[in-house]
């Protein structure tokens, strides 16, 4: 399948949904399900666990994009939320959405935030 992830080209990634790219994405749901429970833990701990998402967040998105060391630089300099929102983005093309699907699950959401 192509990703167009116009952060890091201007044409689209070819990437496979491979058991190899879905265990990493089922992997970074994990992680990403398991930072969202940081309530009472530790100061140091909680620091540690999101050094961890971002570390892995980032591997993630450059292991299945196949990032060039440019690109891996440009998803460096992302802010937190944008490189979420991208992992997010692979992982629902990887689940088999298409880019009008993960759109309109947005836009969806969107409004159930604004209510």
């Amino acid at each position: 399948m192509k990703i167009l992830q116009k952060e890091f080209s201007s044409k689209s990634f070819e990437v496979k949904a491979s058991n190899k790219n879905m265990r990493k994405a089922y992997k970074m749901q994990l992680v990403m399900a398991k930072a969202g429970d940081i309530e009472g833990k530790e100061p140091v701990l909680q620091i540690q666990q999101a050094l961890d998402v971002t570390d892995q967040l980032v591997d993630f998105i450059s292991s299945v994009l196949k990032l060039d060391d440019d690109q891996l630089e440009k998803l460096d300099d992302l802010e937190s939320e944008k490189t979420i929102k991208i992992a997010n983005h692979i992982i629902l093309r990887l689940m088999g959405l298409t880019d009008q699907q993960i759109k309109e699950s947005e836009e969806e959401q969107k409004k159930e935030e604004k209510k």
